[in-house]
């Protein structure tokens, strides 16, 4: 199976490309919030990768932030591109 992430772009600076879903509460009063939240914070995060570590600077770290009151389990997906 091929995987193409294509980069998406909105040529306003107004506007933005949330992946989200908002019109329900059907998980709980945190839902909505949660969405606006991730919206906030966003979902998807580049980084580069040199001799097989994150190139991150000396005091910055990646953290997976949990924004519904009682959250189950969570899956990253990591896409590697390049060499």
């Amino acid at each position: 199976m091929s995987c193409r992430m294509p980069p998406l772009f909105c040529e306003h600076p107004l506007r933005g490309l949330p992946a989200k879903t908002f019109a329900h509460q059907d998980e709980g009063p945190d839902d909505m919030p949660a969405h606006l939240k991730s919206s906030l914070l966003g979902c998807s995060l580049n980084i580069s990768i040199s001799n097989g570590q994150f190139r991150l600077g000396i005091w910055q770290s990646i953290y997976l932030c949990e924004h519904r009151d009682s959250g189950g389990s969570r899956r990253v997906a990591v896409t590697l591109q390049g060499e």
